[in-house]
């Protein structure tokens, strides 16, 4: 099963069909699959009582197939928020119980979360959003995706390519702090000095920190954590930091 960005379903199947060797059979499941991310530093006690599987023993990036409130669901230790968290993957009926049973427990404080306080906590980890920061224009090096992009495993489209890019790399995806009060946002021009050196991808203020965050594309000389830099806003240029991630050191995710 892949799991893929929802405004780019129908390019990612075509592509891979487009791929595909072997005896290998495609399927999208989209319309009949639904997906709940349970994140927080409680969510596996939440969901202790409901599922059938003792979810200390799941590893992180590791899945089940196992019981859900009675229903047969895919588990897995995933996320996308830098927390201890769970993605359940079931059909649409499903889905829907299992939402509203979440919501039974009068042991813990549960709450549904959108897409934008989910920005804030990818960002303060440096998780990249495809799209924004990451797209078909960039590489897997430049974005900082070299610990997922195995050049010992054999031959992969775009191999050959990656490697010398590997050797020879112009920009890298960073993470920032702004030092005083300012909040980045796409598209902002990073400068050194005078010199423009990158643009802003993502942008917010960070309620954990208290304070401007953002991710963003600079050349590779300026790349290092403790690098002073300026962001570009509104004409006004603001000093910030690049530091090494993540910028939130307190999350869960590894527990």
């Amino acid at each position: 099963m892949m799991v893929v960005n929802a405004a780019n379903i129908e390019s990612d199947f075509q592509w891979i069909s487009n791929n595909i060797k072997g005896s290998v059979t495609l399927k999208d499941i989209s319309e009949e699959t639904n997906l709940i991310a349970v994140q927080g530093p409680e969510s596996g006690e939440l969901l202790h009582g409901i599922t059938d599987y003792n979810l200390s023993e799941l590893k992180f990036y590791h899945f089940i197939e196992t019981n859900v409130a009675g229903y047969p669901v895919v588990l897995s230790r995933t996320g996308y928020t830098g927390e201890l968290g769970f993605e359940i993957y079931g059909n649409n009926e499903s889905i829907v119980a299992i939402w509203d049973k979440l919501f039974d427990t009068q042991e813990l404080q549960v709450l549904p979360i959108g897409l934008g306080a989910r920005d804030t906590l990818r960002m303060e980890m440096k998780y990249a959003l495809y799209g924004t920061d990451i797209n078909q224009a960039t590489t897997p090096i430049e974005a900082g995706l070299r610990w997922i992009t195995k050049f010992d495993k054999g031959s992969f489209i775009g191999r050959e390519s990656l490697m010398d890019e590997n050797v020879d790399h112009k920009k890298r995806l960073v993470c920032f702090e702004m030092m005083e009060r300012a909040v980045p946002r796409q598209n902002y021009n990073i400068f050194s000095n005078r010199e423009q050196i990158g643009r802003v991808t993502s942008g917010t203020q960070s309620p954990s920190l208290n304070k401007g965050i953002g991710l963003g594309y600079v050349e590779m000389e300026y790349a290092n954590p403790g690098t002073k830099i300026d962001i570009d806003i509104r004409g006004c240029k603001k000093p910030a930091t690049i530091m090494k991630p993540p910028l939130y050191k307190q999350g869960t995710v590894n527990l």
